[in-house]
Parts: C-alpha cells; structure tokens; sequence
C-alpha cells in the first residue's frame, strides 16, 4: 500500500471514478480508515478544498461532485478516529 493508504483511498485521493467503483464492486470496505483515521469519503471530502476553485459544471467539478454523491449513495459515512 502507497502511502500506508487502502486501494480505495487512493483511487479517492486521485479522482479514479472507475477505479473506485471497480474497488466497491469488487468488495472494498467504503468506511474502512486510513493511517490518518480518515474514511474513503472524508478523503472525498477533504478534496474540495482543492476543487473551489473549479468552474462549477466544468468537467472536473461534475466529476467531483459524481464521486461524492456515488460514495454517499452506497454508505460511505464521513468519519475519522482520533488519534
């Protein structure tokens, strides 16, 4: 693992729309914590501040907000550990 990150927190990370959905698909836990305590949609999340600067209904941004509602949509909780 990159990083001490699961396969689905990087596909996350770096906008892998496919990937993510492949990994779910595939049977990855959508709340399972990173080594920073973070779950796949807190990563999601924690993207936007790099996307306020995108046009909203540009490519990206579109893109963004499909990965955030479809982890939303399968049960993806926004939560983190304390550590």
């Amino acid at each position: 693992m990159s990083m001490n990150r699961l396969p689905l927190h990087l596909a996350v990370l770096f906008s892998k729309t496919e990937q993510i959905e492949v990994l779910v698909n595939a049977g990855a836990n959508v709340n399972s914590l990173d080594y920073h305590g973070a779950a796949p949609l807190v990563t999601q999340v924690s993207q936007s501040m790099y996307t306020c600067s995108m046009e909203e209904g540009s490519a990206a941004h579109n893109s963004f907000v499909r990965r955030l509602k479809y982890l939303s949509d399968i049960g993806a909780e926004i939560k983190t550990s304390d550590h």
